[in-house]
């Protein structure tokens, strides 16, 4: 069963300003931003530590420019060499849903 969710939203802000302002969302929803991470950078790399029963996640933020305003797409899996389970998809999907819907009301989407 595949684990991997995505999500995809617009947003009123320049892709420097998304990119600034979903930084302390994915820090209020328990993530932590990778080493190489930047805010501001077009692309954010993020995780999840290890739970009991939930293997360590990791994301990725990608914001591009739409003409209006910028894309956010976010992706959420299981992070790699990390054993998976069965409800890993599930899991994944519900904590990714959560965090998009705090995107889309702290950063105003469309």
């Amino acid at each position: 069963m595949p684990s991997l969710a995505e999500s995809r939203i617009d947003v009123p802000l320049s892709p420097v300003a998304a990119s600034e302002a979903l930084v302390p969302v994915l820090q209020e929803q328990g993530f932590h931003l990778a080493e190489d991470a930047v805010p501001g950078a077009a692309e954010l790399g993020f995780f999840a530590k290890r739970k009991v029963l939930r293997a360590k996640l990791w994301g990725a933020a990608r914001i591009t420019d739409n003409g209006s305003g910028s894309t956010i797409e976010l992706g959420l899996d299981v992070a790699p060499n990390e054993p998976g389970g069965l409800l890993d998809g599930k899991r994944n999907r519900r904590t990714l849903d959560e965090l998009t819907e705090q995107v889309i009301t702290t950063l105003g989407a469309r």
